[in-house]
């Protein structure tokens, strides 16, 4: 039939009969669009319209594609709410991560909802399994979060930090001091928020060291204990800090030892001059 128009009022006799002759990708484009599964629709729209460039309802078919274009966000968050609802969370995330890509500004920001609500679920998630020491299960859950949004990285390097915390606690309860206070180091790097807790036991640490150091004569273990009171002391008022007597300690301790090793490389050096003097 040429020449005609016919209204549409909801009734279609076939698909086939909208694009012409033969049933096309537009056929199943159309069907689907009118089922509002958008994202399976499109592709089909995008395979008539490069099969059949000079068909007559291609101007019909770019109408439609526009269309589904612009619903597809909305699919998008439809079916990640549906997910999110069956506690499918990481499912969700992909819907509302793919939709937030082309989403309309009316759109933007229930998606960011929906992510602040995802985040909240693998904070939650990555503290229970910290709390019973899971360290890699509760860095694999805070990031997603990470992924999802900046608060999110936020946990993330807070946990962390947390992680290396606990570590050095472990270390220190051992009688590792060494190994625990560079643990502590390395915490203000990751979360300045724990920069106070980290330096007290990074303090504490040392203090523990200090116990052992007059059985050894380890110069780098000396050399780190003093650091840490030192650092220690600059962060905290005298009331907190009492270890000024620790410090004099270890001072005295290095320099006796420096001394030693000094008058020791002399005796090296002079020791070589000497067997060179002898050669000549």
């Amino acid at each position: 039939i040429t020449g005609m128009k016919l209204p549409n009022l909801g009734l279609f006799f076939t698909f086939s009969a909208f694009y012409g002759g033969r049933k096309t990708a537009g056929d199943e484009a159309k069907k689907l669009f009118l089922e509002k599964d958008y994202i399976a629709a499109r592709p089909k729209f995008l395979e008539f319209m490069n099969a059949h460039p000079n068909h007559a309802r291609m101007p019909r078919a770019k109408k439609l594609l526009d269309i589904t274009n612009k619903r597809i966000p909305q699919q998008l968050y439809a079916e990640g709410g549906d997910l999110q609802g069956r506690k499918d969370m990481d499912a969700a995330a992909k819907k509302y991560v793919e939709s937030l890509t082309t989403a309309e500004d009316t759109l933007v920001e229930k998606l960011q909802d929906r992510l602040d609500e995802l985040v909240e679920f693998y904070i939650a998630e990555g503290t229970e399994l910290f709390e019973s020491r899971q360290y890699e299960e509760a860095l694999a859950s805070l990031g997603k979060a990470a992924a999802l949004t900046e608060e999110g990285k936020r946990a993330q390097n807070n946990l962390r930090a947390k992680i290396v915390m606990a570590q050095g606690n472990d270390l220190a309860a051992a009688g590792l001091y060494t190994l625990a206070i560079k643990k502590y180091d390395a915490v203000p790097k990751l979360d300045r928020t724990l920069t106070v807790e980290a330096r007290r036991a990074g303090m504490k640490a040392a203090v523990g060291m200090v116990g052992d150091v007059n059985k050894a004569s380890d110069v780098a273990t000396l050399r780190l204990a003093l650091k840490s009171l030192n650092t220690a002391r600059e962060m905290f008022t005298p009331a907190e800090f009492k270890y000024n007597d620790y410090i004099t300690s270890l001072e005295a301790q290095l320099a006796a030892s420096d001394s030693i090793a000094m008058r020791r490389e002399m005796g090296r050096s002079l020791d070589e001059a000497r067997e060179v003097l002898k050669r000549r």
